[in-house]
């Protein structure tokens, strides 16, 4: 499985990482909304864990885009 996380606290992204990768899955880690939204257009993902308090852009427009777009990821 390949995760997009989206977590601006550093802490926070690493320790929910971790967890996700030893269960087994592939996770890719930015920190802010425009970078989200662009490996998004750019690749496919299994499952986004998305913060909603974001540089950028926020959360709600991350996934607002990508409706938009007629990605139906789970989020």
């Amino acid at each position: 499985m390949h995760v997009l996380l989206v977590e601006d606290d550093l802490v926070l992204a690493d320790g929910i990482s971790r967890i996700l990768g030893g269960q087994g899955m592939v996770v890719d880690v930015v920190q802010n909304g425009l970078d989200a939204d662009r490996v998004l257009q750019l690749r496919a993902v299994s499952v986004v864990v998305l913060d909603i308090g974001l540089p950028g852009i926020d959360g709600f427009e991350v996934v607002r885009r990508l409706r938009l777009r007629g990605d139906t990821v789970p989020v």
